[in-house]
């Protein structure tokens, strides 16, 4: 109730900021949903997501105990990447609660995502965008943190691309390295937009599906070869993404959600677009990626954190619904209603029966 209550008060207040006529009426609702959020995230407590006793904690506790920034480091680098490192020491000189970590945390990655939740807002409203990622990705930035921060950082970078900024996304993008290294999978992404603009478009949409059914065969011989030539922690990455082990039991859904975006999308393009935008090509190809990634990953868990950086686009996708649809008034309330229920289900079966990241029920820090 707790997460619902929160996800409905950060998302009427994103709709109402969307519907604000003056500028600092627009801004305040605008930053106060994402404050909702942020605050949300922080107030819990720390048996909410499963990374926080694997890293989170137990850094936090070295930065409270470290005489120097200097002697912290050192220790603080053999177990996670430097942005993060930074952030953790700076969150622990306000107070010993998780509270600072948690708030610094969950603040980075909101205002990441918000503005690329702006930035795409000509493909899907903002407040529908946000309603997509609270029932679907929010929630994965209590338990995978440092990676999550990663992927909004990354989120921003492609949103940019796409709004014609040439150098500041792929600043961004080793910025978000600073925080996990398989922030470089954001390269590529970048690399696939600037592709689809070209002449050849539709020859890379499908080469792009190809490499799907490619990736899907032969994953581990690909992610052999890519990870022995990347020299960061690569054989860390490497024995993790061997395992046979799901992540979760939840990699059903995640196919069924990604197949359902492509048909979306599918639909989109060649049926309600005449002119076939970019945009929409670009996120079929990620769409595509996603389905061989849920695919993957219910033969090796841990390949949904490299597969993570294209997922979180169809929150951009599953939105798109309402718009595509021409109806009455109550056929307009059915499709609102359906397109609602498609991310609550997804909510419920990941996180609630999943139980994945170890995130529900929430638990207010004592």
């Amino acid at each position: 109730m707790v997460y619902f209550v929160s996800f409905f008060v950060a998302i009427l207040l994103m709709r109402m900021s969307e519907k604000a006529v003056k500028k600092k009426k627009k801004v305040l609702l605008f930053l106060s949903s994402g404050l909702v959020l942020v605050m949300l995230a922080a107030f819990r407590d720390i048996t909410v997501g499963y990374d926080v006793r694997v890293y989170q904690w137990p850094l936090f506790t070295i930065a409270r105990s470290s005489q120097s920034i200097y002697e912290y480091m050192n220790k603080a680098l053999v177990l996670v990447e430097p942005f993060y490192a930074l952030v953790t020491f700076f969150s622990a000189q306000f107070g010993e609660k998780m509270f600072w970590a948690f708030f610094f945390n969950e603040s980075i990655i909101i205002a990441f995502t918000l503005a690329s939740l702006y930035y795409f807002r000509k493909v899907v409203p903002v407040y529908l965008s946000l309603s997509c990622f609270c029932f679907t990705y929010y929630l994965r930035g209590y338990d995978q943190t440092r990676q999550f921060i990663a992927v909004s950082i990354v989120m921003l970078a492609v949103a940019l691309i796409v709004n014609g900024k040439k150098i500041i996304p792929f600043i961004l993008v080793f910025i978000a390295m600073g925080f996990h290294y398989t922030a470089i999978v954001g390269i590529g992404i970048i690399l696939v937009y600037m592709t689809l603009n070209g002449v050849l478009k539709r020859v890379i949409v499908f080469l792009w599906f190809v490499s799907g059914v490619v990736v899907i065969i032969y994953y581990k011989d690909i992610l052999k070869y890519v990870l022995k030539r990347f020299p960061l922690r690569a054989e860390r990455y490497l024995k993790m993404l061997m395992m046979n082990q799901k992540y979760d039991n939840v990699h059903y859904i995640g196919f069924l959600y990604f197949t359902f975006a492509v048909i979306i999308l599918l639909l989109k393009i060649y049926l309600v677009e005449e002119n076939k935008n970019t945009i929409y090509l670009f996120l079929l190809c990620l769409m595509f990626l996603g389905i061989a990634g849920a695919f993957i990953q219910n033969l090796a868990g841990p390949v949904q954190r490299i597969f993570i950086y294209s997922d979180i686009f169809v929150i951009f996708v599953i939105p798109l619904i309402p718009n595509m649809i021409k109806t009455d008034k109550i056929g307009k309330i059915l499709v609102w209603g359906m397109t609602y229920l498609i991310m609550i289900a997804y909510w419920f079966v990941v996180y609630v029966n999943g139980n994945a990241g170890a995130v529900y029920p929430y638990v207010f820090a004592k």
